[in-house]
Order: structure tokens, then sequence, then C-alpha cells
């Protein structure tokens, strides 16, 4: 609170001199605005209709009379809280005047000067509408992790407005030495309401906005945030060879109605040559293409007001479109990807199931299968045949012998190959019928073996590019698969799955079963997907919290105004985290009664839990004053005097149905003075003689759904002359 009275130390002094002064001031009701400059009806970065006009509430209920022998306390009510702003501009030694260009129309500025105070150089700026009181300096980023610069304690780095002699919201914000380019955050009144009031996360509040100052031009340029920065990216797609940075345009915040984001994918081959990605075109949520040009993949996506194609840290669904040529079984069809984009952290990361091989060629031996595979694919397979060379086997001595007929028959004199190991290094001559003759020792040769084709041209050896054969050894075949990563992943089931969401569980009991030990070298892609499995099961366990606990939530009293009373949520010995472990939600929280909690679990944690607590009716705000009436003899000389309740009582504020129960003081009093108890009406009787009369009048407030009963007894005093 005594940060809020600074914030509005300016305000304070003028009620404080127009009280002097004799001025009544009325309380107003603090009314949201909102960012544009036109105060007709807009829709602002809430997606909320809302106009820079509030209708101000006045309170003009004077006290009432209290009567000399019933001496009573008046409370005043007290006026309306006024939101905290900054402080007055102080004298200044100069200022620069700046012609202003506003970008955006939710960030208008409308007056900007340069001013210097103390060596300290100040941009000065008005905005437009009401819907900002704060600012920020530096990036979006920068504000998530600063907090709250007004109520967190000890932390006072938001620039807070004031009001200027135009009645605009102005800002004193502070620059380096030439400072030239200035990231600001504004914090929206709005939804910072709502953070308090503990509706929203407080980055909820923030828009990126920035602005540029050119002090040769005497310029300033507003508008969104605008910059182009390096993304780290992930691919766990094992086909999706893609670099790990990408220079990504960003416009605005996750908050922003024009939001952009569009980075450049470097892909290190063409398996992928074009990407359809959701964003708004015109004004609705549509999708758009990037064709893979120079190898890079240039996504553009973009949000509209209530236009929402993509969100921060949310998978979005996009469609890759394989090379024709590509050497999977998918090649020239569809897959889909998600992409998650993290603006805060500066990453992309990709996901999906990666693309089947192409079998290039195979043969069987001895029951085994020797397949030539695509080199992107297999360490062991690295050779494509070329268009027009066939080969054939045969078996003899348990040696393999390929018999490999070249492309260019007459191009190629004689071949040089060798693998892994260097005493298999030999030469290899082309026969008469155009053939090549391998023979491979079965116990030795394995993996990749380059051979070097040789061009003969006038008896002088040329070696052209080398291409791969794949030759794999036998036991590739008969060898049990490496299932290290495997037990590297069921080492990471828990040993008690029970205190887990049934869901979730069943999960990871379905990728363990499905875990087959048969698996040949030969396999080793299929058992890495069992560990893949069970990583992404364990991955995906929830914490199940339908046996949490909610503590007694204490009785609220009520106000008119929604109550949020603070949940506690226990899990065994554990109290969970509010935002981090559950999100809550309040129901019938208004009004006197029995008000409904539901607790949603999230992060490491699922389920649902509900709890209630009473909303208790308020005190009875009725204020009664009696009143001194005087009456003329020759009046109830003549007839009886009936007095309106409102003549004898002051009565305000009662709730409920109002009814009077009136006692005389004394003998006469009694005998003179009647009330009737539904209307309050007094009766003086006819011929009442001159004196003073006096009545006990106890005025009852029966209450209402909200508000309890309340009685309050006065004395009115009837003076007939």
């Amino acid at each position: 609170m005594k940060k809020a009275l600074n914030r509005f130390a300016a305000i304070s002094l003028a009620l404080m001199l127009m009280f002097t002064m004799g001025i009544n001031v009325f309380a107003a009701e603090n009314v949201e605005g909102t960012p544009s400059d036109d105060p007709a009806v807009t829709l602002d970065e809430d997606g909320v209709a809302a106009t820079d006009e509030g209708d101000d509430v006045v309170t003009d209920a004077a006290p009432a009379a209290v009567d000399e022998e019933t001496p009573a306390t008046v409370e005043e009510e007290p006026a309306g809280e006024v939101q905290a702003m900054g402080g007055e501009i102080t004298a200044k030694s100069e200022h620069i005047d700046l012609a202003i260009t506003n970008n955006t129309g939710m960030f208008n500025a409308v007056s900007a000067y340069l001013t210097t105070e103390n060596e300290q150089e100040y941009l000065v700026m008005a905005l437009s509408g009401t819907g900002y009181k704060e600012l920020y300096k530096g990036t979006y980023e920068q504000a998530v992790v600063n907090g709250d610069g007004t109520a967190d304690p000890g932390n006072d780095t938001w620039i807070h407005c004031y009001e200027n002699a135009a009645g605009k919201y102005e800002f004193k914000i502070p620059l380096n030495a030439d400072e030239s380019y200035i990231p600001l955050v504004a914090v929206s009144d709005r939804n910072y309401t709502g953070y308090l009031n503990r509706q929203n996360d407080l980055s909820k509040a923030f828009y990126p906005r920035q602005a540029t100052i050119d002090r040769g031009a005497k310029t300033l340029v507003t508008g969104d945030y605008d910059e182009t920065v390096d993304f780290t990216v992930t691919s766990n797609v094992r086909d999706f060879k893609v670099e790990t940075t990408a220079a990504t345009h960003v416009v605005g915040g996750p908050n922003s109605n024009g939001y952009s984001v569009a980075p450049t994918l470097k892909m290190k081959n063409s398996t992928y040559d074009k990407v359809t990605y959701p964003t708004v075109v015109g004004n609705s949520v549509s999708t758009a293409e990037a064709v893979l040009a120079d190898g890079k993949f240039a996504i553009s996506m973009t949000n509209a007001p209530n236009k929402v194609a993509f969100a921060d840290k949310t998978p979005i669904e996009m469609t890759f479109h394989v090379a024709e040529d590509a050497p999977y079984e998918e090649a020239g069809t569809n897959v889909g990807r998600t992409v998650t984009i993290d603006k805060s952290a500066k990453t992309i990361e990709i996901n999906g199931d990666a693309l089947t091989p192409k079998e290039v060629a195979k043969f069987e031996y001895n029951g085994a299968t020797v397949q030539f595979i695509n080199k992107d694919e297999k360490a062991f397979g690295m050779w494509t045949p070329q268009e027009g060379s066939a080969y054939t086997y045969s078996d003899s001595d348990g040696k393999i012998h390929l018999s490999i007929i070249p492309k260019n028959k007459t191009t190629y004199g004689w071949m040089h190959w060798g693998g892994i190991y260097d005493e298999l290094t030999k030469d290899v001559t082309l026969e008469s019928n155009g053939t090549i003759v391998l023979e491979l020792e079965t116990d030795k040769c394995g993996w990749a073996v380059p051979i070097a084709p040789i061009k003969k041209k006038d008896d002088k050896e040329t070696t052209s590019d080398q291409y791969y054969l794949a030759v794999p050894a036998l036991t590739y075949f008969t060898t049990d698969a490496d299932y290290t990563v495997v037990e590297a992943a069921l080492a990471t089931v828990p040993a008690d799955l029970s205190i887990y969401t049934q869901e979730t569980a069943a999960a990871v009991n379905e990728a363990v079963n499905a875990v087959a030990r048969d698996k040949k070298a030969v396999e080793q892609a299929d058992v890495n997907r069992m560990a893949d499995a069970i990583d992404q099961a364990v991955k995906g366990l929830k914490i199940d919290c339908s046996d949490a606990t909610v503590d007694a939530i204490p009785a609220q009293t009520y106000t008119g105004k929604a109550l949020t009373p603070n949940v506690t949520v226990k899990l065994g010995d554990k109290t969970l985290v509010k935002g981090t472990d559950y999100t809550i939600a309040y129901a019938n929280n208004t009004n006197a009664g029995t008000a409904k909690v539901t607790v949603t679990c999230t992060g490491s944690y699922a389920g649902e839990k509900t709890a209630t607590f009473t909303i208790n009716k308020a005190n009875n705000t009725m204020s009664v004053s009696g009143k001194t009436v005087k009456i003329k003899k020759k009046a109830v000389k003549k007839k009886a005097q009936k007095l309106a309740a409102g003549t004898v009582l002051a009565i305000g504020n009662a709730k409920g149905t109002v009814t009077y129960k009136g006692v005389g003081v004394n003998k006469k009093s009694k005998k003179a003075l009647k009330i009737n108890a539904s209307n309050g009406q007094v009766t003086v009787k006819k011929k009442t003689k001159k004196g003073t009369y006096k009545m006990n009048v106890t005025v009852t407030a029966a209450g209402n759904g909200n508000y309890k009963a309340a009685s309050v007894t006065r004395t009115i005093t009837v003076k007939v002359k």
C-alpha cells in the first residue's frame, strides 16, 4: 500500500489542495481503458471490447442528523482507491520535441520529447489511451524474469505513468548515452488487475513494444517489438536433418494480436521439399506453404485479433512433403511433424515418426538377407546401385562372390576396393564378360567398403568419384541386437506405478511389454524404437492427485465481489505449488452461501479435486438517526398530525424490509405519539398540548440473501408550540 500511495503522490497532493479550497471531490470508480486512441468501441489486445471512456460513479449521500440526546458515530465512506501513477516531471533544463510515427494501433504515442536532468537523458512520451499505466524497459523475456515491478518487495523496475496537462498518460523513460533503440514492455492494466486477483499469470499482462529515436532527424518511431534472433533447433526425428540454429524474425509477443514468428530452418539434405504450416490469412486461420529453396525453409506464422493460428510453447502441427526422389517408402507423400516454439527460451523442437528407408536391393545367403541400403540411413549400408548396374552372387567355400556389371563397361578398366581392414584392400580386374568379381571373406568383411572406379586412358590410370558398396558380414544377420538402450530405458521405469494415473501407467506397461528379445543386429532400429517408446511413456507419467486433500478454507464474508481465498493442496506430506502443480477455478463465489473450488492438477500431476467454502452474510449496513420535529399547536388542535418516517428519522443503506416499533419515553409521550409498524409514519394525537414529546423507535431491517437482519433504536422528538 505504501508503494501504491507513492505512485499517486501527485494525485493525492492535488486532492488535498482541492479539499482545502472547499471543493467537493467525489470518488470515481477505476475504469479499464484501452491502448487505442479512438474513444469509440475497439478491440483491445485481450480480444475484449473496450473504450477509453469510463462511467464515473459519484456518492453524494450526506450523513443523517443526530439527535442531541442520542449521540451517534457517523463513519465516512472511504473514497474509491485510485491506482498508483508516477510522479510529476520536475523542472527540465531543456527539451527536444520529436515527430512521431506509430506502427501499431495498440501503442500510440501522441507527444514525445527528449529532456536532460542532472546529466540523465529521458524520453518523455505520452500515449493516447488508458490501457497501460506501467512500462518496463527491456524485452518480454526480461520482463517475465523481472516479475512484478510494483508489488514485489524491493522491485521498483516499472516506469509508472502520470497524467500530463493534456490529460494523457505520460511516461518518463531513462536513456543510456546515445541510446536509439529502446525495447519496451507495456503492462496491460486489465490483465495486471487480473493477476492481482489471481485470475491469470503476470506474463499475460506483458505486451512487447519498441521505440526508435533518431536524434538528428528528431523523430520517434513506435511499434510492436520487431527483431531477428537465433533460436536453438532440436530435431528428435532421425531423418529430419536440420542445422542447430535458425534465424527467427519475431514481431510482438505471445499475448499480442499480431504475434508473428518466422524461423528459417536450414536443412542438411533435401529429403523434404515443402512444408505446410498454420497462419492467419486475411481474417481467418488458414495455412501457408514454404518450398525448400537454397536448402532452407522460410516459415512465417502470424496471429490476428481473436484468430490464433499458433501458440507459444504449444506443439504446432505442420505437414512436410517428402521429395519424390527421397530414399524412403514415403517419397512423394506428406508426413506430419510437430514444431514447438518457445519464445522465452528461444528454442524450436521438432518431433514426429521416422521415415521408412527403401530397400535398394537384397539377396539371400545361407538363410540371411544381405541388403544394399541408402548410405544416409544405415552405417552398414552405404551404396545405391547406379542406373544400369546389375549384380549376382554365388557361394563357394564360405565366401561371397559378387559379380558387378558396371554402368559403363568400356570406361572402367579395373577397380580398387578396400574395407575397414587394410589387408582386404586389393585390385579387381574387369572380366572379359564385362563383370567385376569381388571375393570377400565372410568373417572379415563388414560395414562400408569404398570402391574407386579407375578409368584407363592412354594406358594411364585416373580415379573417378568414389561410391560405396555395402558388404555386411554374415554375423550382422545372425548376431543378437544390442539391447543396451532398452536396458537403460527400463532402468528409468519407477518401481511403483500405483501413484500414477491409470492411463499413463498403462502406457508405460504397454511399452515395457512390447519389448521383444529375439531381435538380431539387422533389426537394431526396431530395438531402438522399443527404447524410445519406453522413454516417451516414462516422460508422460502423471502422478494421480485424486487422493490429494484441500485444507479447510476459512469462511468468507459477502463483499459484493467474487471471493478467491487462497487454497492449500496437499498430496501426502507434500504441499503442491499453485500454477506449477495445479490451477484453481471458483464458482458461486460472490453471493452468500456455499462456493465451489475446483482444483485441476497440471505439470507432473493429473486429476481433479473439488472443495467448498462458506460465504457468510455481511452485517447490515443500515444507519439510523432520530430527528427533532416542530409542529404548531393550532395545527394539532384541529386534527391529528401525521409525520412521514423520513420526517422523523434519517435511514440509510438498509438491506431488506424495514419495520418500526415505537414506545414513548414517558406517560404523556406514550399518549401523544403513535407509530405505524410497516411504514414508520408517526401520528401526533389531536389536541396534544404544548410541550416536548419523545419516542424511542426501534428500526429493524430484515436483511436479505447477502445481509443479516439488524435493529437500531433511536429517539425522535416532537415539539408542539
